[in-house]
């Protein structure tokens, strides 16, 4: 049985438009991770996972490389509580350093697998990964990207009874469990752009006009539409800011911070929309709003 929640991520960033190197690298990685078996279990004391993961084309930079770690055990995408268990480094086709090469034009794949021992408080914790893009000196590190949530811990708990019988050698065997109870997320990612050194909402930008950045927006309102109508539960809302690495660190944290403010203002904007949509079905089927 499983509870199913909705979790809305709207990721509010400021790519680097100069001099950073990374060039569409950073803020936003695109290289998408999934677990071969989402419902990671317990056995005999060990997990086994496989995580595959997909590198789009033209992303990787030539010089460029990525330190992967996954899977990443936190408590939430803040690291409360974290444990590494592999790390991966992925290179560009012209690196020095050695690693999983990964072709500019055409991109690639990998995969990372293997097995860690099992702790009861991993029943609770996230599987995370943790993506840092390096290119010479400069370093940028992504937000932890969620891979699934807990691990089943079923196979430990089972439970023999005695046979119920009055004759010792014909009865029924009783095996009981715990439910496996385990909340399956959804997620969606939207992104707007702003212009370098600036934080004003500019849809005019060239970047936010991109047929690519429209439809993550498109995608993200639509999401959002959907899980009104079908009543999901909202678990949370993660609205981040980013600045560009380079140039003084007290005027980078401001301009996050206003892009932040801005971007916080746009989503309060689309939740009153879909609280009127809420209201107007409720009063459809002549119900109080």
């Amino acid at each position: 049985m499983k509870n199913l929640k909705q979790l809305f991520i709207l990721g509010l960033v400021a790519l680097v438009m100069f001099g950073c190197g990374f060039g569409k690298m950073v803020p936003t990685s695109q290289v998408k991770m999934q677990l071969e078996n989402p419902d990671l279990e317990n056995k005999g004391g060990k997990v086994e996972y496989v995580v595959k993961g997909t590198v789009p084309p033209k992303f990787l930079k030539n010089r460029a490389s990525m330190d992967i770690q996954v899977p990443v055990i936190m408590t939430d995408e803040n690291g409360t509580t974290k444990e590494v268990i592999k790390t991966v480094k992925l290179v560009g086709e012209k690196s020095k350093e050695q690693g999983i090469r990964i072709p500019y034009k055409t991109g690639g794949t990998f995969t990372v697998q293997g097995s860690f021992d099992f702790k009861e408080e991993y029943e609770t914790q996230g599987i995370y990964a943790l993506q840092t893009a390096k290119l010479k000196k400069k370093e940028f590190t992504y937000p932890a990207a969620l891979v699934t949530e807990g691990i089943a811990n079923t196979g430990s708990r089972i439970a023999l009874n005695p046979t119920i019988s009055d004759d010792k050698t014909n009865g029924t065997v009783l095996l009981f469990a715990d439910h496996n109870y385990k909340p399956e997320f959804i997620s969606k990612v939207g992104t707007i752009f702003f212009e370098v050194d600036r934080s004003n909402l500019n849809w005019s930008l060239k970047l936010n006009k991109e047929v690519t950045s429209k439809q993550l927006v498109k995608d993200f309102q639509a999401f959002m539409d959907n899980a009104i109508a079908e009543g999901r539960v909202i678990d949370k809302v993660i609205i981040s800011g980013w600045a560009s690495p380079e140039g003084e660190e007290s005027r980078n944290q401001g301009l996050s911070e206003k892009r932040f403010e801005v971007g916080k203002k746009w989503f309060e904007e689309q939740l009153a929309t879909w609280a009127k949509k809420i209201c107007e079905s409720k009063q459809n089927e002549s119900k109080r709003c």
